[in-house]
């Protein structure tokens, strides 16, 4: 499917991912909320999203499997969790319209050249 989509197709999945990799780890955190000595972790939603449009368009060097997680230290708040949780949700959504929004354009295309 990679070669079928432009460089904002690209960028689109590359982000999809990235905060599939964030929701990961925001769920994780709520899991472990209580737990002692648990200490909250994110991911760099910006280094791993350039991570993953270099190894979906070959630009700059790929790095596989990578989710750039830090440590703020802090215990997980139930709370800041939940929302982030809802936040991340949110904005893959926005993002999988906009997805799904180029590739109905493409079949559009599609259609139209085979009349």
């Amino acid at each position: 499917m990679g070669n079928v989509l432009d460089s904002s197709g690209q960028y689109l999945l590359a982000s999809l991912r990235a905060l599939a990799r964030r929701h990961a780890v925001l769920a994780g955190n709520l899991a472990n909320a209580h737990t002692p000595g648990y200490a909250r972790v994110d991911v760099d939603f910006g280094a791993t999203l350039r991570a993953l449009y270099e190894e979906a368009t070959g630009e700059g060097i790929p790095v596989p499997g990578v989710a750039f997680l830090r440590s703020d230290g802090t215990e997980p708040d139930p709370e800041l969790e939940a929302a982030e949780l809802s936040r991340t949700a949110l904005q893959a959504m926005a993002l999988t319209n906009l997805l799904a929004a180029k590739l109905e354009l493409l079949r559009s295309a599609i259609l139209e050249g085979r009349r």
